[in-house]
């Protein structure tokens, strides 16, 4: 069976970024679940709709097509006077400007800060920017991650220490994958400009989520919420109620 292919980006572009780190626990604790990449950011230069040869650049079209061959992102935002950070910010008006990559793309949103909240506003306004026409993404809801006291929540080695909120960690990551999985006719049809019939994309999906988990009623429960968007962003895209 082929592995999920996901990939991360850390809001921060600083030296040293606990969100970068929590990325990378990402990658080496989870393995076992989906292939991981972290993609590079710091070289982008602040979002100018004058400077279209930013969108002709190797560092860009490098971000960009692992973006579009990957299943789903991984964000990992710090949280700045209560929003996102600008070098984010201005990636995702990079990505919303004449090219499309996160239309129909499931993401995730995760965050590390210095504080006990978390970046819980910034994971909220991050959520709205994700969700706005001419980026479209499909944000996994619910499932927060918002890693506080960071600056004491990894060992030397990069692991978290508190095992629960590892544990956690793993499950909602577990949720992703399968929101993934469901949701991969879907992002493929809209990348590619094809019609489909939602009816058969969904109890397609849904026997297979249930077949994957039916060993487990608490995992059903849990996994089955990752299938409300597809059902939700059909909903307020669709033509009709037959047709895409």
């Amino acid at each position: 069976m082929v592995k999920t292919k996901l990939v991360g980006i850390a809001g921060s572009i600083s030296e040293q970024s606990y969100n970068r780190e929590l990325l990378y626990y990402i990658q080496h604790s989870f393995k076992d679940l989906f292939d991981f990449e972290v993609l590079d950011i710091k070289d982008l230069p602040l979002f100018n709709q004058d400077r279209l040869e930013v969108l002709e650049s190797l560092e860009f079209q490098q971000i960009q097509k692992k973006i579009e061959a990957a299943d789903g992102v991984v964000i990992a935002t710090p949280e700045h006077n209560r929003t996102v950070p600008a070098p984010l910010k201005s990636l995702l008006e990079w990505l919303s400007f004449k090219i499309h990559p996160l239309k129909a793309k499931p993401v995730k949103i995760i965050g590390a800060s210095y504080l006990d909240q978390g970046t819980s506003c910034a994971q909220m306004h991050l959520r709205q920017i994700l969700e706005s026409p001419g980026i479209d993404a499909l944000v996994l809801p619910g499932q927060e991650f918002l890693l506080g006291n960071c600056q004491s929540a990894f060992d030397k080695d990069g692991n978290i220490i508190d095992q629960r909120t590892a544990q956690y960690l793993r499950q909602s990551m577990e949720v992703f994958v399968t929101y993934v999985f469901t949701l991969k006719p879907l992002s493929q049809s809209v990348s590619l400009n094809h019609e489909f019939q939602m009816e058969e994309i969904w109890a397609s999906q849904l026997l297979q989520v249930l077949d994957r988990t039916s060993d487990d009623p608490t995992r059903v429960y849990s996994q089955l919420q990752a299938i409300r968007p597809i059902v939700e962003w059909y909903q307020s895209h669709s033509v009709d109620n037959q047709q895409l």
